[in-house]
């Protein structure tokens, strides 16, 4: 086949040649099927098919005659019926299902059915269970790994090949077929406009010499199926091509070979138009001869005669291999002829031998089937399976054939063939001539018998060597060997037992045959591939290569014995010849495992640096442990970005992963801050992604402006990077929400022409499938046009303002959820329902300090008391049912989402955070877990000590019946009294209660607010102008106090007359929106509520 290929190769003038590197690595192209299936498996799956246990026909057989199954069901059902049932139908026909006799008739093409219905229900029953033992077993066929591969490989992931050449197509069955064919690249591809695709099945159905279901027929409509999914016109015309004309045999043997497929197409139903047609230049051959058994006994000189011409010959026997040796040992001449050269036709199949003795074929025939003129159906497979192999037999002689066979046979099988046949059909006539031609059936044409001659076996046992190796067949390499050996060639003898041995993983056996075979570098490799390494170790300096050099360190390392640095230096320097060497071992895993341990123990860093790229080097995908280890050393040696790359490839993303990415952008970010200089695109985006890595979303953002900035005419591939880093699952929250939009706003760009909005439905698919806890909300075209072009600060801050929380075991609630929360929002509901333990949840600010010192205010408000609350006051905002000991609030807004817990830290979080090991009152510390990360303590005891009572009017909380304090002098005059702009618009604001006011003087020393009206002749206390503008004075200074941030008001309306609820909420209204303040307030007034919805439906609210 090889041979031939390169000839197709050769005759094609786009073709430039072969390099001698493409030549000596060409045996990599061509496989036989087993083994390329067998490569297809994943290493650690190999094991699951031990090549002792391969499952051909002729194993099959074995197996089969020698079961317990009762000799009526082997009569019954012959080995080949089987094989055939087995093979062709039930498992070999659909990949997808197996075909029962119910789906038989329907399945299977109507001349595909040679066996009858009844039959194959039968072998369905009772032989289908024998042979699924024998898989269970352990027994494995080309059917079970293609399955095994469909069921568990991801076949699309494999190599695919551009050329696909199928020898021998006929002895695979349909399924086979359609695997080849899957294997090739242009599956994938419309070719609608290609006139030929380089997909090559060549075969001969009539040389089917194992029992499977090859018709033309089938091949040209599973080719037709297949390639017309994909657009190409399949032309039987074109595409299939039968040749007629015979280049390998001499004329006699070529006719013989059409009288066998005349007989074929008439009586077995064959399709062959006409005979072939001999080419080859031999001449000087006239017929075929033919002698038989009792003629060669009846004379000794005529058998000495005849042995001696038949000694280097090759032997054709019509058994299978299984059988052969019984068969050679009850021949009376076979078993004469010392070291004969005897093959089945399974076993000569592929081969060509100049000299064929074709032995016993007729008396065979006869023996089996009694006549050439059967009419039973189940007699005619059988039949067609025999002459199968016949035509196989007779067509691998080039020169000379020679029929031994008994004289009955020349009879009524060999004249009934040829010489006796009749009514030749049209196109077949130019056999009627040569009929007497044919075979010479006198004795005395053993005159005519070519001598065989050493130089004969010589290239027999050559060509069986060659094909020995290639197919993997140590009895074929022992036929070769027994030739070398009658020969002579002990040394081409010893190495064909060494390549045979080798095959069955005797590796001791195989060192000791290239030994003999003088074949030392062999010899140590087998050694080396079967752990002999004290025969490595012995072969030593006999063998002076790198090669040798590599085994014998690996065999140290298997020994667990510390390399030198030497040694450590070859291995470095010879990285290629080091993985060429170990790629293909069976105990590979043994291997690196052991370099693995070598590699923990290595110390000196520059060795240390040395061996991880030897590992690197020998590394293959599934080297997970290998891959760790090369990691962890690059990270160990600081070369992170190495280590990266590995963690990366392998998806490991643990803390020393963290760490190594943390450095490198680190080191990126520097670089760019100290020059400031981007010098391509490539080097932009990796700046970028340090600084997503390490930065704040401030820096990103502002690196992120000369980003997209540099990459505005090339969106696409900013649009890439967007999308491929939005997915990482490292990603803080706050730096996702800023990507999100980010990506989002580059699609908008690139389609913002687009008249479709296809693409904003494919945004938020997308988008929704992103792997995240956050809330989806979809974009909308509004939104995503509001979006800043490039990127720019966003100052709202989503802790400061709610826009949906849900509060889980604060006070009376077990769970309360706010949704569509307002700028303003009003709570209402009666007495003792809860409206101030909820404005006490909404305290609730992401900042320690700040919160539980709003906290501790909130239980002195509701305590009345100006006294320190004691170190559990947070507890006393938990829910006393409450099992756990905290209480939770999850903010919404928007896409961002964040739970916070408050409770009681554990003694192992205090012990990590604050250093201390004993004396550790857990009661006295707080905590705050965000997102079920770790938690923020804070001591109670400070927190305590830090109160400042004074400082209450600071806090976001106005209790009911907090009025007028001292401390609002200090807050006011410090706040608002010093900018004029903020004094007179307060001035404005108390107008609603002091309708002529016209000064307002701070009097910090007295504690004291002194109201001026107009024409007054002094001023007054702000005490006495009542309760309402006290409150409002409280209000409006704690707003301004609170910008950008919440005020929470308890009992709004109380001291405050109905009559100033309009100018009243006007008021707060509008210094809370001037200052970005957000407003809960509680109620249970009807007034109230009513002029609050009427403020806030006013146009300017």
């Amino acid at each position: 086949t090889k041979k031939y290929v390169y000839d197709l190769l050769s005759n094609n003038p786009e073709f430039n040649g072969l390099t001698t590197e493409e030549k000596n690595s060409s045996k990599e192209n061509f496989n036989s099927f087993k083994d390329f299936l067998f490569d297809i498996l994943d290493e650690n799956d190999k094991d699951k098919f031990d090549k002792d246990k391969y499952l051909d026909f002729s194993l099959f057989k074995t197996l089969y005659e020698e079961s317990r199954l009762s000799n009526n069901i082997k009569r019954k059902y012959s080995a080949e019926e089987s094989w055939f049932t087995i093979i062709t139908y039930i498992y070999g026909y659909d990949l997808k299902k197996i075909t029962k006799s119910e789906d038989y008739k329907d399945t299977i093409p109507r001349d595909s059915q040679v066996i009858s219905l009844d039959k194959f229900k039968g072998i369905e029953k009772d032989i289908l269970p024998f042979y699924e033992k024998l898989l269970e077993a352990g027994y494995w066929d080309k059917l079970k790994i293609i399955r095994y591969i469909n069921d568990n490989i991801n076949i699309d992931i494999k190599e695919k090949y551009s050329v696909i050449i199928c020898d021998e197509a006929q002895d695979f069955c349909r399924v086979e077929l359609q695997f080849i064919l899957s294997m090739s690249e242009y599956l994938k591809y419309d070719l609608s406009s290609i006139s030929q695709v380089p997909v090559v099945f060549a075969g001969d159905p009539n040389q089917t010499v194992n029992p499977t279901g090859f018709r033309q027929d089938e091949m040209t409509s599973l080719l037709y199926r297949q390639l017309q999914d994909i657009g190409f016109e399949y032309d039987k015309d074109t595409n299939l091509y039968n040749p007629s004309l015979n280049y390998r045999s001499a004329q006699p043997v070529v006719t013989l070979a059409n009288f066998i497929q005349y007989y074929r197409v008439k009586e077995l139903g064959i399709k062959q138009k006409k005979p072939q047609e001999a080419k080859s230049p031999i001449e000087n051959i006239d017929f075929n001869i033919s002698l038989n058994y009792e003629d060669i006994e009846k004379n000794s000189q005529l058998k000495d005669d005849l042995i001696k011409k038949l000694k280097y010959k090759i032997f054709i026997v019509p058994v299978d291999d299984q059988e052969k040796g019984d068969y050679v040992k009850n021949s009376k001449l076979l078993s004469q002829i010392e070291n004969a050269e005897v093959k089945t036709s399974v076993e000569a199949k592929g081969a060509e031998y100049k000299q064929v003795v074709l032995y016993g074929f007729g008396e065979f025939f006869l023996d089996k089937f009694e006549t050439l003129n059967s009419s039973n159906g189940d007699e005619k497979f059988k039949i067609g399976y025999f002459f199968n192999k016949l035509y196989v037999a007779i067509t691998r002689a080039q020169t000379e054939l020679i029929i031994i066979d008994s004289k009955e046979s020349q009879d009524k099988f060999w004249k009934t063939l040829v010489n006796n046949v009749k009514n030749i059909n049209q196109g077949w006539t130019s056999l009627e001539g040569q009929r007497s031609k044919t075979i010479e059936y006198d004795t005395d044409s053993i005159n005519h018998i070519l001598e065989s001659t050493p130089n004969n076996s010589l290239e027999n046992a050559w060509q069986d060597k060659e094909q020995g190796e290639y197919h993997n067949n140590p009895a074929r390499l022992r036929v070769a060997s027994n030739q070398f050996f009658r020969l002579g060639k002990d040394e081409e003898g010893n190495e064909c037992l060494a390549i045979a041995e080798e095959i069955k993983n005797n590796y001791k056996s195989a060192g000791e045959y290239y030994l003999k075979a003088k074949n030392i570098e062999k010899a140590s490799m087998s050694y080396f591939k079967g752990r002999f390494f004290d025969d490595v170790e012995k072969i030593g300096n006999n063998l002076n290569t790198i090669e040798q050099d590599i085994r014998i360190i690996l065999g140290r390392i298997m020994d667990r014995e510390l390399l030198i640095e030497k040694e450590i230096n070859i291995l470095s320097k010879n990285r290629a010849i080091l993985y060429t060497t170990i790629k293909d071992l069976s105990w590979r895993d043994d291997l690196i495992k052991e370099f693995i341990i070598f590699s923990k123990k290595l110390t000196e860093i520059e060795l240390k640096r040395e061996f991880v790229e030897v590992l690197n080097h020998i590394r293959k995908s599934s080297d997970n442990e290998l891959a760790i280890e090369i990691a962890n050393i690059y990270y160990s040696l600081e070369e992170y970005k190495k280590a990266i790359d590995i963690w990366e490839e392998y998806d490991i993303y643990e803390e020393d992963y963290t760490k190594a990415k943390h450095v490198v952008a680190q080191k990126i970010v520097q670089n760019y801050k100290k020059n400031n200089d981007i010098l391509d695109n490539d080097e932009a985006l990796n700046i970028y992604l340090a600084y997503i890595n390490v930065e704040t979303v401030d820096e990103i953002i502002t690196i992120g402006k000369v980003i997209e900035n540099r990459y505005y005419n090339n969106l696409n591939e900013l649009q890439e990077f967007y999308d491929t880093i939005i997915q990482s699952p490292f990603l803080e929250k706050n730096k996702y929400l800023y990507l999100l939009e980010r990506w989002a706003k580059t699609i908008w760009k690139i389609n913002k022409s687009n008249s479709s909005k296809v693409w904003l439905d494919e945004l938020n698919t997308q988008y929704k499938n992103f792997n995240t806890d956050l809330p989806y909300k979809k974009f909308t075209l509004k939104e995503l046009e509001n979006l800043p072009e490039l990127p720019m600060d966003d100052n709202e801050n989503t802790i400061n303002h709610f826009s949906k929380i849900t509060i889980n075991n604060f006070r009376q609630f077990d769970s309360i959820l706010l949704d569509d929360i307002g700028m303003f929002n009003l709570v209402v509901g009666d007495n003792n329902v809860g409206k101030t333990s909820l404005l006490e949840a909404l305290l609730f600010i992401d900042d320690n300090e700040i919160y539980f010192n709003e906290l501790a205010f909130a239980y002195m408000a509701r305590d009345s008391s100006s006294n320190k609350p004691p170190i559990s006051f947070v507890k006393d905002f938990m829910k006393k049912d409450n099992t756990k000991q905290e209480f939770e609030f999850i903010l919404e807004k928007d896409r961002n989402y964040s739970k916070y817990s408050i409770r009681v830290p554990t003694k192992d979080e205090i012990k990590d955070k604050f250093a201390i090991q004993s004396g550790i009152d857990v009661d006295d510390y707080i905590c705050i877990v965000k997102d079920d990360k770790s938690c923020d303590i804070s001591e109670l005891p400070l927190v305590i000590k830090n109160i400042e009572t004074s400082e209450v009017v600071k806090t976001q909380f106005i209790p009911f019946g907090k009025g007028f304090d001292k401390d609002l002098v200090k807050v006011y005059a410090h706040n608002i009294a010093r900018n004029r702009e903020k004094r007179q618009k307060f001035l404005n604001s108390m107008k609603i209660f002091i309708p002529n006011i016209d000064r307002i003087t701070p009097e910090t020393e007295e504690g004291q607010i002194y109201i001026e009206e107009q024409n007054s002749q002094g001023d007054s206390p702000l005490s006495h102008y009542g309760e309402g503008a006290k409150k409002l004075f409280r209000i409006l200074t704690q707003i301004t106090l609170q910008r950008d941030r919440k005020l929470l008001i308890d009992e709004i309306d109380a001291g405050i007359h109905y009559s100033h609820f309009l100018e009243f909420w006007k008021v707060i209204l509008k210094v809370a929106k001037e200052n970005n303040v957000q407003i809960f307030a509680t109620t249970h007034n009807i007034e109230c509520i009513e002029y609050f919805k009427k403020v806030l439906e006013e146009e300017e609210m």
